[in-house]
């Protein structure tokens, strides 16, 4: 049936293939990506649409699969929208079916997913100094103190040259010059925290545009009401709107924590694993309304009443993909 997910493919001679010509993909211009053939364009989560026509005068629906991706069925003259998941090679193969059955050859249309920018990467590997650097941009954070330096997410692994920074009091923070992302686009928070107990606290902020946190809420749909959550900023920035994770931060051992805003599809998602232990698990998925403009408020880390230690803080002008939060889990730098 159109609009129906499709069952896998017939094997070979289950289905006649018709003799009308196979369809045509064509990208929709309007969309925040146009995924044009044989051209890298848009990144996870960046919706594109594709028109598919011809197949014959009878077309019943049209069967498509993209790889890597979903499959299906569509009725003729509906747009074939896609988010995508992933980065890198596309291939998108489309197929029309009529009433009867007979199914047309089916086209390859190959086109590349980017991978979102980098706004700030901080692996905290310096061990030393008032500054920590961001391996990509070159972004500064500064120290509150040079007694910040203790060991990081891989130091068990590279005991000489992996750090992270020690959060023991409310002063102890790391803080950029200004805002490291427009807060109004599709963005990514990540970091891998060790916590000293499960006292709520800030991890990562910037201004009043989003805080990734632990807090203690009856909002929390864990077993102890405190649970890893990100606020952001919405309308003209003076409402907010919290999105709780079904995921209660487990100190004495690395949490990687992701949060992503995607105003495409006004939500916020959330992934947790203990690093090195779990692959990660979507941990809350919220709806949240548009920002309007950024507080214009600098990147902070620390500066509350959490505790612990902090490792590998990203930020991405984007989404980042399902592999690569999977990669961060298990200590990847990149």
């Amino acid at each position: 049936m159109p609009g129906a997910v499709a069952a896998e493919y017939p094997a070979a001679g289950a289905a006649a293939v018709a003799a009308q010509a196979a369809p045509t993909i064509t990208p929709v211009v309007g969309y925040p990506a146009v995924y044009e053939e044989g051209v890298s364009a848009g990144g996870p989560d960046v919706p594109g649409a594709f028109a598919l026509a011809d197949g014959g005068n009878d077309v019943a629906y049209y069967r498509y699969k993209f790889t890597p991706g979903p499959r299906g069925e569509i009725s003729p003259g509906e747009l074939l929208e896609f988010a995508p998941r992933h980065a890198g090679s596309t291939q998108l193969t489309v197929s029309a079916v009529d009433a009867a059955g007979m199914v047309t050859s089916a086209p390859t249309y190959s086109f590349s997913v980017e991978s979102p920018a980098t706004a700030g990467r901080w692996l905290f590997d310096e061990g030393e100094g008032s500054t920590a650097v961001s391996e990509e941009t070159g972004d500064t954070l500064a120290l509150s103190s040079l007694d910040l330096w203790g060991p990081g997410s891989n130091s068990e692994l590279f005991p000489d040259d992996d750090f992270g920074l020690v959060f023991d009091e409310p002063a102890d923070s790391a803080v950029s010059s200004g805002p490291v992302v427009d807060p109004t686009g599709l963005f990514t928070v990540s970091a891998v925290v060790n916590p000293d107990d499960a006292g709520p606290g800030r991890v990562v902020s910037q201004g009043s545009d989003f805080e990734l946190a632990v807090v203690t809420s009856p909002e929390c749909p864990t077993a102890t009401g405190t649970c890893w959550a990100f606020t952001v900023a919405t309308g003209d920035g003076a409402g907010s709107t919290t999105t709780y994770a079904d995921a209660e931060p487990r100190p004495g051992v690395w949490n990687a924590v992701t949060a992503i805003r995607n105003p495409y599809a006004d939500e916020v998602r959330m992934y947790f694993c203990e690093s090195y232990v779990d692959t990660p698990r979507q941990v809350a998925q919220g709806a949240v309304d548009p920002l309007g403009a950024g507080s214009g408020g600098p990147l902070l880390v620390g500066g509350s009443d959490w505790s612990g230690t902090v490792d590998h803080v990203r930020v991405l002008k984007g989404s980042p993909a399902d592999t690569k939060i999977t990669q961060w889990c298990f200590g990847s730098t990149s």
